[in-house]
C-alpha cells in the first residue's frame, strides 16, 4: 500500500508560499484495471427495453437505473483517470461471434474479476475513501451493456459475504435494478442479490423494497406521455406478468432462506401498496400479485387483506353520492352545482367505481377460493369477520361499501 501511494502521488513544496502541490502520476493499477475492463466482451445486439439504439444521440438508461452520463457521487479521491476506459475496437465482439464471446468469459476471467472486486472493497474499507478500483466497479455496474453488467454481477456474487452496508454507492446501484432488462442479466442479478441477503440481514429491506416496486405494471412503449394528459396509460401486461413471476419466485427464495424477512415484508407491503390516486389497472395488478404473496407466506394473509380493505375505504369515501348532494341543497348556504361541475363529479365517481369493482373482483375471487377449501375455510371466515367489524361495519353511516361488499360477495 505504501509503495502504491508513493507511485501515485509525487509531492513538491512551493518555496514562495509554502503550500503543497500534488502532481498526479498514472498508477499501474489503473492500467491493469482498464485492461481487465477491456477484456470483457461487449454486446452489439439489440438494446435493452427502454434504451436507444447504438449511435443515437442522448444518454441511455442502464438496467440498474442509471443513465450512461450519470456517475456516482463525486469525491475528492475520484479523478478523470479513474473513469472506466472504453475498450478498443479490436476487442469488441462482432454480432456474428456474440455467442462465442459470451462463452469466452471463462472461469479464470471471472476469478480475475473476483480478485479485482475483493481488492476494490478492501481499498474502500481500509482508506475510508472511494478508491479508484471501487469507483471503476461502481461505474461498470452503471454501464448500459448487459454483458458487462452480467460479468461483474457474477464476480460480485462470489464476494457477497464482504459486501456490507459500508458501501452505499455500490448498494444504491444494486437496489435500483429494472427487471425489464435482459433475461440473462436478470438471472445473474437475482442470484447475486439472494446471496447478499443471505449473507447480511441489513440488505433485506432494500431488496424487498426493490422487488415490490417491480410489481407495478410496466408502460407500453410510447405511452409515457399519456401520464401528463389524464387518461389511464396503456400497459404492457405481458411483460409486466413475466416480471412479476420473477419477482414472486425471488421473494419465495428470500423468505425460505431468511424466514424472519416476512416481518419486514409485512411493513413494506403497506408502504409499497399503490395509493388511492393510482389508476385501476395498477391497483388491481398489484393486489393480484400481493394475494400470491399471501399464498407464499400465509402469515401475511390478514395484513395484506387489511391493507386492501383500507385502500378500498379510502377510494370509497371520495365518491360523492346523490343523496349527499341533496343534503347539501337543504343547507342554508347551499351551493348550486352547474352542469360542468356535475359532469366532472359523475366522471370522477365512474373512475372511482371502476377501481372499487376491479379490486373487489380480485379480492372476492380469492376469498371464494379459500372458502371452498376445507383446510382454510374456517380460518378465513374468522379473519373476514374480524375485518368486517373492524373496518367495514364502522363506516356504514358514511359509505355504501358494506352494501356493495355484501352484494359482490353474494353474486360471487
Amino acid at each position: 500500500v505504501k509503495e502504491e501511494g508513493q507511485q501515485r502521488h509525487a509531492h513538491t513544496r512551493d518555496s514562495e508560499d509554502g503550500t503543497m502541490k500534488v502532481r498526479q502520476n498514472p498508477s499501474p493499477i489503473d492500467h491493469r484495471a482498464a485492461a481487465l475492463v477491456a477484456s470483457i466482451p461487449r454486446s452489439t445486439s439489440t438494446p435493452l427495453p427502454g434504451q436507444r439504439a447504438a449511435g443515437s444521440s442522448g444518454s441511455t438508461p442502464s438496467a440498474l437505473g442509471y443513465r450512461q452520463t450519470m456517475s456516482p457521487p463525486p469525491t475528492r479521491a475520484m479523478s478523470a483517470r479513474t473513469a472506466p476506459a472504453s475498450p478498443p475496437a479490436s476487442v469488441v465482439a462482432p454480432a456474428a461471434h456474440m455467442q462465442a464471446a459470451k462463452a469466452a468469459l471463462t472461469e479464470e476471467q471471472i476469478a480475475s474479476m473476483q480478485k479485482f472486486v475483493v481488492d476494490a472493497l478492501a481499498a474502500k474499507s481500509s482508506f475510508g475513501g472511494s478508491g479508484s478500483k471501487y469507483m471503476i466497479l461502481v461505474n461498470q455496474l452503471c454501464s448500459d451493456n448487459a454483458v458487462t453488467i452480467t460479468a461483474w454481477l457474477r464476480a460480485l456474487k462470489l464476494c457477497a459475504s464482504q459486501v456490507t452496508q459500508d458501501y452505499p454507492e455500490l448498494l444504491s446501484v444494486l437496489f435500483r435494478f429494472n427487471m425489464a432488462a435482459d433475461e440473462q442479466l436478470t438471472r445473474a442479478y437475482v442470484e447475486c442479490v439472494v446471496d447478499l441477503v443471505t449473507a447480511h440481514s441489513c440488505h433485506i429491506a432494500p431488496c424487498l423494497r426493490m422487488l415490490l416496486s417491480n410489481l407495478y405494471p410496466k408502460l407500453a412503449q410510447g405511452t409515457a406521455a399519456l401520464l401528463a394528459t389524464g387518461p389511464e396509460p396503456a400497459y404492457n401486461l405481458e411483460l409486466s406478468s413475466r416480471i412479476a413471476t420473477v419477482v414472486l419466485n425471488t421473494l419465495q427464495r428470500v423468505l425460505n432462506l431468511v424466514p424472519l424477512s416476512s416481518i419486514q415484508l409485512k411493513t413494506l407491503l403497506g408502504e409499497q401498496f399503490p395509493p388511492k390516486r393510482a389508476d385501476a389497472t395498477t391497483l388491481s395488478f398489484f393486489l393480484k400479485h400481493a394475494i400470491v404473496i399471501s399464498q407464499i407466506a400465509p402469515d401475511l394473509r390478514e395484513p395484506i387483506f387489511a391493507t386492501a380493505v383500507n385502500r378500498l375505504l379510502q377510494i370509497d369515501v371520495d365518491i360523492k353520492l346523490d343523496d349527499e348532494v341533496e343534503e347539501e341543497d337543504d343547507m342554508l348556504f347551499a351551493i348550486e352545482l352547474d352542469a360542468a361541475a356535475e359532469a366532472e363529479r359523475k366522471q370522477q365517481n365512474a373512475d372511482l367505481a371502476e377501481k372499487l369493482d376491479l379490486m373487489m373482483d380480485v379480492l372476492l375471487e380469492h376469498i371464494m377460493t379459500l372458502v371452498m377449501n376445507p383446510a382454510t375455510s374456517a380460518s378465513v371466515f374468522d379473519m373476514l369477520l374480524r375485518m368486517f367489524h373492524q373496518y367495514i361495519l364502522s363506516t356504514h353511516k358514511y359509505s355504501p361499501l358494506p352494501h356493495t361488499f355484501l352484494k359482490h360477495f353474494i353474486l360471487k
